[in-house]
């Protein structure tokens, strides 16, 4: 038991809980966007359980950048099924990996029919003392949510079909993260790209209110990743939120850390309705955009090091 443990620490894209947990909820986010930046979307499977068996049951939700109706399909549990080594999850006729993902979904006015292969994944910095993204605090039992970046980018190679469209993802990027435990915060804010203008660039930046024992803190978790080298800014590294601002469609979040500062600027233009876990249950609306535009900055003493844009940038917040 311990063995396993350790391993699915190490292996952050393995199923870290279980069928059985009660109010507990685990998914996985694959994002997909096609060579030319137009295209992107996302496919979010999981397990969401709680208290009651009859409200157990996995899920895939879709949302994309061009207005199909964002989905939400709910599967008896006993249509999940997975495996650890090699990492394999399946969701009725759907197979998501770390090496592909093949969909096959036909609900309602959405048909969606495709495979995708993915190339080799771009890993975070990790280390015994910083098993994830979340630093320390993965070692933490009892946080309300726990988050993992799977792979900052990689290549993508096939065509999905979305009802009369196909999509050719080829030479397209990826990305890979997830979430697990009981709840998603009360309140938070991602940004994530890794299409800037500027190649081999990826930025994830999270801020949300922590509850933590019997207080609440506001935890931020934050990667510049830029040409293989990264820049990360974290509580549990001793950065500062120097700047927040937050409207309906404009975001400017300005962070610190020992001589480097970051400068985050985000504006939306569409809106995706997303189903969130609270207490295991996939019952809160929380909402993204998929073709934000994004303005990132980094700076060293000061000085300008780094700059770039994107227009296809997800902005989610609640």
């Amino acid at each position: 038991m311990k063995k396993n443990k350790i391993y699915k620490m190490c292996n952050p894209v393995c199923l870290q809980g279980n069928i059985e947990k009660q109010n507990y909820f685990e998914g996985w986010y694959y994002k997909c966007v096609d060579a030319n930046n137009k295209y992107s979307c996302a496919f979010i499977p999981g397990i969401s359980t709680s208290t009651s068996k009859y409200k157990r049951h996995a899920f895939i939700q879709f949302i994309d950048n061009s207005n199909n109706l964002p989905l939400y399909i709910p599967f008896a549990i006993k249509s999940f099924s997975y495996s650890d080594k090699p990492f394999v999850l399946n969701i009725s006729n759907c197979v998501f990996s770390d090496s592909k993902m093949i969909i096959n979904i036909d609900h309602n006015d959405c048909k969606i029919k495709g495979k995708i292969v993915f190339g080799d994944f771009t890993n975070i910095e990790r280390n015994i003392k910083l098993p994830t993204i979340m630093g320390y605090y993965r070692y933490i039992p009892f946080m309300e949510c726990f988050h993992s970046i799977i792979s900052l980018s990689h290549s993508l190679k096939g065509y999905m079909k979305i009802n009369d469209r196909t999509i050719d993802f080829n030479n397209g990027t990826g990305y890979l993260e997830k979430d697990f435990g009981t709840s998603f915060p009360k309140r938070w804010i991602w940004v994530h790209s890794n299409t800037f203008n500027v190649k081999d660039t990826c930025l994830m930046c999270s801020i949300a209110s922590i509850p933590f024992i019997s207080k609440t803190f506001t935890g931020l978790i934050c990667i510049l990743y830029v040409a293989g080298k990264e820049y990360r800014f974290a509580t549990y590294l001793k950065a500062k939120i120097t700047k927040l601002l937050c409207s309906k469609n404009n975001l400017h979040i300005e962070l610190s850390q020992g001589n480097y500062k970051l400068e985050i600027r985000s504006m939306c233009s569409d809106n995706n309705i997303l189903i969130a876990p609270k207490n295991g249950n996939m019952n809160r609306k929380i909402i993204e955009s998929m073709s934000a535009k994004i303005k990132v900055k980094l700076l060293k003493d000061d000085y300008v090091i780094f700059e770039s844009i994107t227009h296809n940038g997800c902005v989610e917040y609640n």
